[in-house]
């Protein structure tokens, strides 16, 4: 089968990096860089002027990457843990945050709208919202699902044990200067925050090892979306559904960078294959899940030349360290085939085989700066993972299968 980007009417992540209190975090989908008008695709602490997947079709729509949030997951400890006057126990921070739990029923024609930040604690994640937001009633079952199935796939878990990434994110970027979770300690879940775009600033959704941020028009309460985009020409960043495969791509960045670095080909790649991937796998059980997969049309990203042969590794080489931020796209279209094609010649454990070698060679971030000696690392941990002739074979598979042949 032959797969293709899920097409969005909105914007998410560039490859970015985000300077948070008290540490940088490196991300391809930067979790601190918030304001799409004013950015680069190395590392810095803005932001990528980002174009509208109906205005530009070379601009990802999905874009979440390489971070580097200290190292792997693997490497987090638990001494963050310990009690001091600035940090509370994983144990205890319900009882000090002042903020409220909120219920969702499970019907996803029911709503909940939201008037202050309020959070949801699910077993692998805590849901931070803000004001101004109408949360259907099935939204962590959705999400529940997908992280589940992510887990399922790639044969990693969620929550490495052991791993704590200390105190939650310092948000006050999103939430005007005010940090809502200070103190705040969660472990090792996932850290999922939800912003409100008020001005707006073109901000857009992204990822980390520690969380993702998203910033999804259909979550808007009704009243907010009307004031913030008050004309009907705006209409069009606004679906009647809520495009769940954004929340796949993000996530699968956050729960991969839990357990090793990756390269721009590699990174961007497992996330769009699993896009695709577990939208497919939950559709049927899912019913908001599968208005996505019936919905969205599918479409690839240009790619400078066709991959063949003699060219599979050399690109994976050069990973595209070339192209500039704006043009966007052939790491994730090229990517995503080529975990394709290893999930299809190795089976099940294709990416967490793969995940394991990066770790134990304890390879440091390629995506934010380009090192050809760091990518040559990586295209030798391929070889060793599933054979010498890896790049030859994937190109000649895109060859048969007519994959990536097409320049435009």
């Amino acid at each position: 089968m032959k797969f293709h980007y899920l097409k969005t009417k909105k914007i998410s992540a560039l490859a970015l990096a985000t300077i948070m209190v008290g540490s940088v975090s490196l991300s391809a989908c930067s979790e601190e860089s918030k304001d799409s008008t004013k950015s680069s695709s190395e590392v810095t602490t803005t932001l990528e002027n980002a174009t509208s997947a109906t205005e530009e079709p070379s601009v990802t729509t999905t874009e979440a990457t390489a971070e580097a949030t200290t190292q792997a997951t693997t490497e987090a400890t638990t001494e963050s843990t310990t009690e001091t006057e600035t940090t509370m126990t994983v144990s205890d921070w319900h009882d000090v945050v002042q903020y409220e739990e909120i219920e969702l029923d499970g019907d996803k024609d029911h709503y909940v709208e939201t008037t202050d930040f309020c959070y949801i604690e699910s077993e692998k994640y805590v849901l931070f919202f803000e004001k101004d937001m109408k949360i259907p009633g099935d939204f962590v079952t959705n999400l529940d699902a997908i992280v589940d199935e992510i887990e399922k796939q790639l044969g990693i878990v969620a929550c490495p044990e052991g791993a704590d990434y200390g105190e939650v994110m310092n948000k006050k970027l999103y939430y005007g200067g005010y940090n809502p979770w200070e103190n705040c300690n969660i472990g090792n879940k996932i850290q999922i925050f939800f912003a409100v775009d008020r001005k707006p600033e073109g901000w857009i959704s992204c990822a980390t090892s520690e969380g993702a941020t998203f910033v999804e028009y259909e979550l808007y309460s009704d009243e907010a979306w009307n004031l913030i985009y008050p004309s009907d020409e705006d209409a069009w960043r606004r679906r009647d559904y809520i495009d769940y495969s954004i929340f796949v791509h993000e996530l699968t960045h956050s729960i991969t960078l839990r357990h090793s670095n990756l390269s721009k080909i590699l990174c961007e790649g497992i996330a769009e294959y699993m896009g695709y991937s577990v939208i497919q796998s939950l559709a049927d059980q899912y019913p908001s899940i599968g208005v996505i997969y019936e919905s969205e049309s599918y479409f690839d990203y240009s790619i400078p030349e066709a991959i063949n042969a003699d060219n599979a590794e050399r690109i994976f080489l050069e990973d595209f360290n070339q192209i500039k931020h704006a043009n966007r796209g052939a790491e994730y279209t090229v990517g995503k085939y080529f975990y394709q094609f290893l999930h299809e010649k190795y089976g099940a454990d294709f990416y967490a085989d793969l995940s394991q070698a990066i770790s134990e060679k304890n390879l440091q971030d390629a995506y934010q700066e380009y090192d050809e000696n760091l990518e040559k690392q990586y295209v030798s941990v391929c070889k060793e993972v599933f054979g010498e002739n890896v790049f030859t074979e994937f190109g000649n598979w895109c060859v048969e299968n007519n994959f990536l042949q097409e320049v435009y």
